[in-house]
C-alpha cells in the first residue's frame, strides 16, 4: 500500500512511519512509568481499589467513545473472546501486579514484564498458533536467568517470594490474553476495550 488516504489530507508512507515511531516511543515511556505510578497508588490505596478505580475510569471513557461512534456490541464468539481477554488482561493480571507491587520494586517488575513477549511465544505454541523455535527457547532461558540473578542479588528478606510470583503470574496473564484475543473474531478496538475493561473492573471489585 503506497498511500493511506484520508479526507481532506493525504498521509504518505514517510509520515505514517514517523507517526508509528512516535506512537511506539510514547508506548515505551508510558509503559515504563506504569509500574512506578502503581507503586505510588499502592502506598495510598489498597491495591485492588487502586486498580478498580483506574480501570473503571478507563472503561467509562471507552464506553463514551464507543457510544459516540455508534459501535454495535459484538455477538457470539467475538463477545466471548473479549470477555476472556478482559478477565485475563485487566482483571487477573492487574490483580496480581497491583498486589505484588506492594513489595516488589518497580524496576524489577519491569524486568519481569519484559518476559511477556517470550511468554506470549510459548503460549502461542501451546495453543498451536506458532511453531517452537530454538531461538525463542534460548531467549526465554536467558531472560529467566537474568531475573533469577536480579532476585538473588537482593538483600535477604527484602523480596517476598509470593509477591515475586504474583508479578510473574501477572506477566503470564498478559501474555495469555494477547494470544486469546487472536483466537476469536476481531472487534472494534473502542468496544473491545470498553467491554474488556468493564470485565476487568468487575473482577477487581470482587
Amino acid at each position: 500500500m503506497n498511500k493511506i488516504v484520508s479526507s481532506p489530507k493525504t498521509i504518505n508512507n514517510s509520515t505514517l512511519d514517523n507517526l508509528t515511531i512516535l506512537a511506539y516511543l510514547l508506548t515505551v515511556i508510558f509503559a515504563g512509568a506504569n509500574a512506578v505510578a502503581v507503586r505510588f497508588t499502592v502506598a495510598e490505596l489498597p491495591p485492588f481499589w487502586g486498580a478498580t478505580l483506574r480501570f473503571a475510569a478507563a472503561a467509562l471513557i471507552f464506553w463514551v467513545l464507543a457510544l459516540a461512534r455508534k459501535i454495535p456490541l459484538p455477538t457470539g464468539s467475538a463477545r466471548l473472546g473479549i470477555l476472556l481477554y478482559g478477565f485475563l488482561s485487566f482483571g487477573a493480571s492487574y490483580a496480581f501486579l497491583y498486589w505484588g507491587l506492594q513489595s516488589i520494586p518497580a524496576g524489577l517488575t519491569q524486568v519481569i514484564l519484559a518476559l511477556v513477549p517470550l511468554m506470549t511465544f510459548f503460549s502461542a505454541f501451546f495453543h498451536g498458533l506458532e511453531p517452537l523455535r530454538w531461538r525463542g527457547l534460548f531467549g526465554a532461558t536467558l531472560a529467566v536467568a537474568g531475573i533469577a540473578f536480579a532476585f538473588f542479588e537482593q538483600p535477604a528478606g527484602t523480596l517476598p517470594l509470593l509477591s515475586l510470583l504474583a508479578i510473574v503470574a501477572g506477566a503470564a496473564c498478559i501474555a495469555e490474553s494477547t494470544v486469546v484475543v487472536k483466537m476469536y473474531p476481531p472487534s472494534d478496538p473502542f468496544m473491545t476495550n470498553a467491554l474488556a475493561m468493564t470485565v476487568g473492573t468487575v473482577v477487581l471489585i470482587l
